[in-house]
């Protein structure tokens, strides 16, 4: 049975994870060859029709909008190109799942399925946008343990590649683009200190 992502998983010592920042700067170099294939973008059926759909956006108010097909938790989402990328996350198991959503349009059916994760992840250290490429950085995976792997995603060819692991397996932090660099704020780690790194990605 897999673990539950909202249990984050046990340290391997009984030392209490410190609170500190470690700032660690490391070059993005190829990884390994870890691709899979890409998926169909075929709409994704959906299930009971959403009642009353908004067909414009009131500002400051909340509309309801196409459900996301696949209920989970635990998941990122990062918006490249105005379309919203769904990620990784819970839905009973540890998921591959990437699901996108275009806000542009006005029907019931506007997720489309993209190409999976390379492996399954819960509760990544968020999720970045770069020069049209999705970065998400570590998480856990269908074991409840917490990983070092960075993968990308290109959004115009629909497919993921993994990069250069960080150096510390970590989760449920946050990642932001500055600069053209990735940041990365970790906030849950097997053992030791909270740490932050750096990265500049490739092309």
């Amino acid at each position: 049975m897999s673990a539950d992502p909202l249990s984050p998983p046990r340290p391997r010592t009984h030392s209490a994870v410190r609170s500190a920042l470690i700032l660690v700067s490391a070059a993005v170099a190829a990884c390994s060859d870890d691709t899979s294939l890409p998926t169909g973008t075929d709409p994704i059926p959906m299930g009971d029709p959403v009642p009353e759909l908004a067909t414009e956006v009131i500002p400051n108010s909340w509309t309801t909008r196409a459900r996301m097909p696949t209920a989970r938790s635990g998941l990122v989402a990062v918006t490249v190109n105005g379309i919203v990328y769904a990620i990784g996350g819970w839905d009973g198991d540890p998921s591959t799942k990437v699901e996108a959503y275009n806000p542009g349009t006005s029907t019931l059916v506007a997720w489309t399925p993209k190409a999976p994760l390379p492996s399954a992840r819960v509760n990544p250290n968020g999720a970045a946008g770069i020069n049209g490429k999705i970065y998400v950085p570590g998480g856990t995976n269908a074991q409840g343990q917490a990983t070092r792997s960075l993968y990308v995603y290109n959004v115009a060819g629909n497919y993921w590649i993994a990069k250069a692991q960080m150096p510390v397996a970590t989760y449920g932090g946050a990642a932001a683009a500055m600069g053209g660099k990735l940041y990365v704020l970790a906030t849950s780690a097997p053992s030791g200190p909270s740490t932050a790194s750096s990265m500049r990605p490739e092309g």
